[in-house]
């Protein structure tokens, strides 16, 4: 089954965020297996692809939540955070 169209755009565009986290919050995605990725853009589709329209700091800030959120459920050891200050910071 073909993903539909707003699920392959929101893997590209977490695919965008995910690029612009520092090595820690990439290594704890690359941590996640396949599915768990999935799940993890699912959480944050709405957001996704809000950002992608309008690049709201907000609606960033939200997918880092929810990443963060969905990441350590899934692969709780180590715990990554990933929050928005001035620059995305990953601890």
């Amino acid at each position: 089954m073909e993903p539909s169209a707003s699920r392959a755009d929101a893997w590209d565009v977490a695919q965008r965020v995910i690029g612009m986290l520092p090595p820690r919050g990439q290594a704890k995605w690359a941590s996640l297996s396949a599915a768990q990725q999935a799940e993890v853009v699912a959480l944050a589709e709405p957001f996704l692809l809000r950002w992608n329209a309008d690049r709201d700091r907000r609606h960033l800030a939200v997918i880092l939540s929810a990443f963060t959120a969905g990441w350590n459920a899934r692969a709780p050891a180590p715990a990554v955070t990933c929050t928005l200050l001035e620059t995305v910071q990953c601890y």
